[in-house]
This record gives C-alpha cells, sequence and structure tokens, in this order.
C-alpha cells in the first residue's frame, strides 16, 4: 500500500487538475473565461515542472508525470497561441 501522506497528496492533486479541466471545459462554451483558463492551466502545469525540476531525484511514477505535463505544456502553448492569432475579429 502506498504511504498515506502520498495518497493525500495525489488525490488533491487529481481534485484540483480536475477543476482546471473544468474550468477549461467551460471556458470553450464561455469565452470571457478563456484568458482564465489559459492562466489556470499554465500556473497548474508550469508549478509542477517546476517544483519537479527544482527537488529533483523524484522516482519513475513522477518521471512520467512530468513528461504527461511536458506534452500538457504544449499543447497549453499551442493552444494559446492559435487563440491569440486565429480569434475571430469583433
Amino acid at each position: 500500500m502506498a504511504e498515506p501522506n502520498l495518497v493525500i497528496l495525489m488525490r488533491h492533486r487529481a481534485v484540483l487538475f480536475g477543476l482546471v479541466g473544468l474550468l477549461m471545459l467551460v471556458a470553450a462554451f464561455r469565452a470571457a473565461l478563456v484568458p482564465a483558463a489559459f492562466i489556470a492551466g499554465f500556473v497548474s502545469v508550469a508549478s509542477f515542472l517546476w517544483l519537479a525540476w527544482s527537488v529533483g531525484g523524484y522516482n519513475p511514477q513522477i518521471a512520467r508525470v512530468v513528461v504527461v505535463d511536458l506534452v500538457a505544456l504544449a499543447c497549453l502553448v499551442i493552444g494559446a497561441v492559435a487563440h491569440a492569432y486565429l480569434k475571430p475579429a469583433v
């Protein structure tokens, strides 16, 4: 069985990830929320990557999360650039 403190932290990360995902889903239908959704996504992903990099010495499971978050960061950058350049003129 996993160490209880790690389980608590990982479940908390899952809840926060769900909240960011929900904000992004709602922002897909409410244009006014798009900037907040991008900011929340960037803060979430970048903060985890910074923490992993600054602490170092993480296990293979965390390394997998780092790779997934790098992919998520790339998707966020592509999405933000596309949103900035392809949004319809008002």
